[in-house]
């Protein structure tokens, strides 16, 4: 993961907006966080972008086409649904603790093939998915 940092006058915005912009349309973004500093006339608003490095779609590309949801319940057996349910209440907690969205982790795909494969090296993060690299060790 990689960060960028825009800072935004409070006033006439224009030209850095449209920078934030054109960024954020061409990467995939995991989180953004975003804080109004009070400076007077210098007020300014600071974002710091982190996004995603490879071959990902960018952001605009996920955003604007529709996927079908998925019913992992019903593709999963009872067993494998209750595991799925698992992993993700524990890539939930997981995100909390490193204050980036569920799905800058692992998405709910990677989590049915996990179950699905029975993943059980670090190995396989490499050769399989693009997987965040702090989760496994």
């Amino acid at each position: 993961m990689k960060y960028k940092f825009f800072a935004i006058p409070a006033t006439n915005p224009e030209s850095i907006e449209s920078q934030l912009n054109a960024f954020c349309s061409s990467h995939r973004i995991s989180f953004i966080e975003k804080h109004l500093v009070m400076d007077g006339a210098n007020s300014f608003w600071s974002f710091c972008i982190a996004w995603l490095e490879g071959d990902g779609v960018p952001s605009t590309a996920i955003n604007s086409s529709a996927k079908a949801t998925v019913d992992y319940k019903q593709i999963l057996s009872e067993v494998d649904f209750a595991l799925y349910v698992e992993l993700r209440n524990f890539r939930k907690d997981l995100a909390e603790q490193q204050n980036v969205p569920p799905y800058a982790l692992f998405t709910n795909e990677q989590l049915a093939v996990m179950i699905q494969q029975r993943i059980t090296t670090k190995g396989w993060r490499k050769q399989n998915l693009s997987v965040h690299p702090p989760i496994l060790v």
